[in-house]
């Protein structure tokens, strides 16, 4: 039997044959490939008219201790890929998608597509884990997210 469930990968659209977008690396270069995101020019891709800066959190920027775009401490880092990096922040479980703004367009969309099955498997495991919870006295009335 074929596996159904579609993984993240086809779920965000990594396709191993896109041509890929070179002007990241190139700005990259043109920054100093050692340069640190305060260091790096403002520039905006001609292909795509994605805009980067100082402000701009590549994936490659993504590590276990550093602030993301939301200014929240990386705590653990799930999945890493050249197209998107799965991390834990302060603040919960986030994809970061790709550096190229037109992938990453293409990928939020099709995040976008099942997200309303993400948030229904999270409901889920929140009444799941919502019975174990209420068996002590203690957490009476609590459910999953209202105890974290």
């Amino acid at each position: 039997m074929p596996d159904t469930i579609p993984t993240l990968r086809s779920a965000v659209g990594v396709n191993a044959d896109a041509d890929p977008c070179r002007f990241v690396g190139d700005w990259l270069e043109k920054c100093g490939a050692a340069a640190t995101p305060s260091a790096r020019v403002r520039a905006t891709c001609p292909r795509c008219s994605g805009a980067y800066s100082t402000k701009t959190l590549l994936l490659a920027d993504i590590a276990v201790g550093q602030d993301d775009k939301m200014e929240n401490e990386i705590r653990e880092i799930y999945n890493t890929d050249e197209d998107y990096t799965i991390y834990r922040s302060d603040c919960g479980v986030h994809v970061a998608f790709a550096d190229c703004r037109e992938r990453e367009r293409e990928q939020r969309a099709k995040y976008a597509a099942i997200s309303e099955k993400l948030c229904r498997l999270r409901f889920l495991t929140s009444q799941m884990a919502g019975s174990v919870l209420r068996a002590s006295p203690r957490n009476s009335g609590r459910d999953f997210y209202n105890y974290q």
